[in-house]
């Protein structure tokens, strides 16, 4: 039997191995690669590190991704959207976006249809299954966010969270797959 392990899951793992097998140290950094520990990139993806393993730890029992979570929420929001809108809204790529929804969807917490108007389009909006665990999913989400700054003082917090988006709203146009605003959409409109 074949099992799927989602890659957020393995990276969470991954840490906790290599924490438990390394020995505690006082975060000295040898001058020989300090230039390489304070490089931007590598500070984001330890910053990445450290969010999926609060992630992990605090939707455990949910089983819900951090995009999973961004979808669900922007559906709870504002309702029913078109797939292309869906994506955009996560910043994923469509095809990404499409086995993201068809996962929640074998589970249960969203419904796909066509556009009445238009067959091609496909439609996606919250079950009521969805609609009931958001409450949960949304304390969950807090509990990161707490997590993620309690090491931070208020000012650290606030310089921090300003930075990040002034950082990817400035840079949105050179991802992979942008952030696009998504134009809500009737269940009759496509």
């Amino acid at each position: 039997m074949r099992v799927c392990v989602p890659p957020w899951s393995i990276i969470a793992m991954s840490e906790r191995a290599e924490a438990s097998n390394s020995e505690e140290t006082d975060g000295t950094v040898p001058d020989e690669i300090s230039h390489l520990v304070g490089h931007s990139g590598h500070l984001l993806r330890r910053s990445y590190q450290i969010f999926i393993s609060i992630f992990e730890s605090s939707f455990s029992q949910m089983g819900v991704s951090p995009v999973e979570y961004m979808i669900l929420g922007t559906l709870e929001a504002l309702g029913t959207l078109d797939m292309s809108s869906v994506a955009g809204s996560a910043a994923i790529d469509n095809a990404s976006c499409f086995r993201v929804v068809g996962r929640l969807e074998d589970r249960g917490l969203v419904e796909t249809c066509r556009g009445d108007k238009d067959q091609r389009r496909r439609l996606v909006g919250l079950t009521a299954r969805g609609r009931t665990i958001m409450p949960s999913l949304h304390k969950c989400a807090a509990m990161v966010e707490a997590r993620m700054f309690e090491r931070l003082t208020a000012q650290e917090r606030g310089d921090f969270a300003a930075s990040m988006k002034a950082f990817a709203t400035r840079n949105n146009c050179l991802s992979r797959a942008p952030f696009r605003a998504p134009a809500r959409t009737e269940k009759g409109d496509g």
